[in-house]
This record gives structure tokens, sequence and C-alpha cells, in this order.
């Protein structure tokens, strides 16, 4: 089965040239955001036979679609505060994407730890009998002072999952990274939409039926910027977590030490991630800045709740943005509160459907309901999963991950950052984004910075340095890790 980058001999990179050279092109929808709801949107919508245009603006999965935890579950938590009927939808859910994407998400055990102190076992049997009867899959079980239920989780990367969706669309790739909307204009047939490829500095015209925004935290301000109001807004949480050594093969969750709230560790490759906080901010950009007070906490409730962990112990630091939906004129309130359900919007006179709230594992249900929208049928094509890809190792790592050769050939992979971060799961389970604690990995890097500057040494090592500094600011410095031992100069071959 061919993938959606594969055009006969050209590369990705010269098809996307092609494409925004042909001019003055014509589209069913355009879909701004490359995230999971997004990416799930396209796959489902070229499914469904119609031409449709994807539009990212830096990498996919580059904003909250590469800060999850991995688990694709019913959301046991949301019932305290009364979302039945959303948990149950999530329940379905996830068995639905088990059922679609049996390689990408795979069943899962979760064991919630009992605790004297904040709720009785009582109460928590009760909710998971609640839960059970809600679609959670096995009934509950008792061991060594846990309560066991069946969930599920990813098998990758939740950015390599969000690939995955554009990778399997059927027929040539119109989906774009580093690709941005400059203009919009309301005709009588749609919208005229001016597109600017960053990559190559190449601009074309779109015109396009509809438009769905589906850029997760930003999409209340997209919908300001072309006077859309949709009569809800979005609050705005920062959820930072830490990828630590571990060895379980279940996922452990606690109750928080000082909160109404809880704290996971979830198994991912030969790690975990242990979090993570909910902290309220005013704009997706403070969302994706981790205090380093944050990770202090995580370390100290790792320390008191799970056991030992040291500033040097932790592999990699993540961050994402919830984006919860809530109606424009309501309160504000405590974020656990409020559910994470998604609200599709379609505008009352304008072909425009914006996408608020959500959560990972809901990105099909986003999918679906679209594609009824636009077509007044329900969406019944089968689900295709991407074809294996060649694979290469890493030191570090026990599993493969994608060659950088062909990531840079066919899957929109610019840059080091790119492969490492999102194509690979290099950077989050290899110390240091995949540096090594002590720089042993160095070599590595520089071999795979090479082929993203197209063999040029210059650029590659300039490439390297700025990456290697990324890390040090945002790893070392956060971890308190001084001093650098980050080069301030790299030198690739």
């Amino acid at each position: 089965m061919p993938t959606a980058e594969s055009h006969g001999n050209a590369s990705a990179r010269q098809h996307r040239q092609a494409w925004f050279r042909r001019g003055d092109l014509d589209t069913d929808v355009l879909v701004l955001g490359g995230g999971a709801a997004g990416a799930a949107t396209y796959h489902h919508l070229r499914a469904a036979g119609l031409r449709v245009v994807l539009a990212e603006r830096h990498d996919f999965a580059a904003g909250s679609s590469q800060g999850s935890a991995g688990l694709v579950w019913g959301g046991l938590l949301y019932l305290r505060h009364g979302h039945v009927r959303e948990v149950a939808t999530w329940c379905r859910e996830r068995d639905r994407l088990r059922r679609d994407l049996p390689r990408a998400v795979i069943p899962h055990t979760c064991a919630y730890r009992l605790s004297s102190t904040r709720r009785s076992r009582l109460v928590v049997g009760a909710g998971l009998a609640l839960y059970y009867l809600l679609g959670a899959g096995r009934s509950p079980r008792h061991r060594s002072g846990h309560l066991l239920f069946q969930e599920a989780r990813l098998h990758s990367s939740d950015a390599r999952f969000t690939w995955d969706w554009i990778a399997a669309a059927s027929g040539p790739c119109t989906a774009f990274n580093r690709c941005e909307v400059q203009s919009f204009r309301l005709g009588a047939t749609g919208w005229d939409v001016s597109l600017t490829d960053h990559l190559d500095g190449l601009t074309t015209n779109l015109h396009t039926r509809w438009v769905v925004n589906a850029t997760g935290p930003w999409a209340e301000q997209v919908d300001r910027q072309v006077g859309i109001n949709t009569n809800w807004r979005l609050m705005l949480s920062r959820g930072t977590s830490l990828v630590v050594p571990s060895s379980r093969d279940h996922s452990e969750i606690v109750e928080h030490p000082t909160q109404d709230d809880a704290l996971s560790l979830v198994p991912f490759g030969h790690a975990a991630i242990w979090g993570s906080t909910e902290t309220l901010v005013s704009s997706p950009e403070d969302g994706f800045v981790i205090p380093p007070q944050e990770v202090t906490d995580l370390i100290r409730w790792h320390r008191q709740l799970i056991g030992p962990l040291s500033e040097t112990d932790v592999i990699a630091l993540r961050v994402g943005v919830r984006a919860l939906a809530i109606p424009a004129g309501a309160p504000l309130k405590s974020s656990q509160s409020i559910a994470r359900a998604f609200r599709i919007l379609p505008h009352a006179k304008k072909p425009w459907i914006s996408v608020y709230g959500g959560k990972l594992s809901g990105c099909a249900a986003v999918a679906r309901q679209i594609v009824r929208h636009l077509t007044g049928r329900s969406d019944r094509s089968p689900i295709r999963e991407p074809q294996i890809v060649p694979q290469t190792s890493f030191p570090g790592l026990a599993h493969t991950v994608v060659d950088p050769r062909w990531c840079h050939a066919h899957e929109q992979c610019w840059s080091l950052a790119d492969w490492l971060r999102r194509r690979t799961d290099i950077a989050q389970l290899v110390p240091r984004g995949g540096y090594g604690r002590h720089g042993e990995y160095r070599e590595h890097l520089a071999q795979a910075a090479l082929i993203f500057a197209n063999g040029d040494a210059t650029q590659a090592n300039r490439d390297l340095t700025t990456y290697l500094t990324t890390v040090s600011d945002q790893h070392d410095r956060l971890l308190g890790l001084y001093p650098a031992t980050i080069p301030e100069t790299s030198h690739v071959c």
C-alpha cells in the first residue's frame, strides 16, 4: 500500500513545491491545524471522497498533540465531577480505536492505588463499578492495595500517532507542515485563501468551500482573527510531566498529595510518563513554557508517592496545553471540574466549523462528526493504518525507529528536531533530547543532522548547535544541571 508521501520517484519536498507552483487551486475543505484532531479529520474527509488540504504552520503534532500521557481511556477521574455522559462517550471511543487501529492502540491495565486518607475504598470501588457499567471493559479487580481496570494506550508516541493519520490517507498528500494561511476572504461559493510555504517561500491561492478550524488551544484566536463568533470560549490549562526510569508494564494512578486530583505513571517505551500538573494559563504560548517550580514539584511528588528520583534521573520533560471548551458567558471555575468534551461548532451563516476542546482519544470522533456535517452521511469508511516503513537503530533504545533518510524524503521531516521529537520517540526516551547524559550520542545526532541539511556540513553544524543549545536551555536549566555540559560549537564531518 503506498503511503500518503509516495509520488513515484518524487520526494515530499518536490511534491509540495509542484503543488504550490500550480497556483489557483480548488478544494472542498481546508483543515487548519496538524494536531491529532486535524490529522484525523483530514484522513476521514479524504476517505469520504472529498478534496482536502491541511495547513499546519509548525510541524505536525507540534502543539498539544505531543504532550499527552499516551493513555486512551474513558476518563475514570471525570466521574468525581459528575461527567457521566462524557465518560461513556470516551469509553466508546477508546473501544472503537482499539478495534479500528489494533496496531496503534493496544489494551492496557491501570492500577488505582487505594488511599485511606483521601477517599474510602467504598467510594473508589463504587466509582469503578459505575465506570465498568459505562463501558470500561473488564470488571475491576483488587490486587495489593490497588483496584485494577482495563484501558488502552498508544503503542508509539502521541506525535507519531498524529502523523500516522496523515500517512495513511489515500492518494497524493495535500497535508503540509510549515504552511500558513496569510489571508481569508469570503465569497459567494466559499473562501479564497492565500497560503505560504515557509519551507521554500512559495505562495499559492486556494479556493475552498469549507474551513475546519482544528488548531487546538489556538482555535479561539483564529476564530477572532476571521470574525467568527461561536459563543464558546477556551479555558487553557498547562500540563507538565516528566519521563522517568520505570520497568512497570501497567499504569499506576495515585491521589494527588495536596489537590483534589490524581497523578499517573504511564509506561512509555522502557520508561514512564509521570504527571501531570494542571495550571491555568492565559495564552497557548504561556502554556508551552515550563516553570522550574513545576519540575521541582513533580520530582518531589514522585519521591513521596512512587520512589527515589533525582534530577539527573529525569530522561525528558513534556508539556501540553489542555483546551477546555466552556460557554462564552460561563464563570471561570476549576479546570479539573470541566469535562474534556469536544465541541463541533458550525457557524450559522459562514462555511466554517470550529473544533473546541476534546482530547487525543477523541480525535476520530471529531472527524466523524465533521464528515457527517459536511456530507450528510455517516462515515463508514475503514480506517487505513500506515504501512511499515524502513527502520534503524539508535543507541539507548531497545526498539527501532523510522530511518532518518526515509523520514526526510517521505514524511515532511525537515529538521533534526522534527525527527527526534515527533517522527520518533528518541528525544523522549534517550536522555537530554537524544544527546545522552554525558554527550555520548553526539556523533549519532551529527550524522542525522547532515541528512536533514542535505549533506551541507556547515548547515548541519549550525542545526546541531542550535538543537543542543535548546536541549541545554529546556532540559539542563530546568533541572538545575549546572554547569551545562553541551558544547557551544559542534563539528559535523
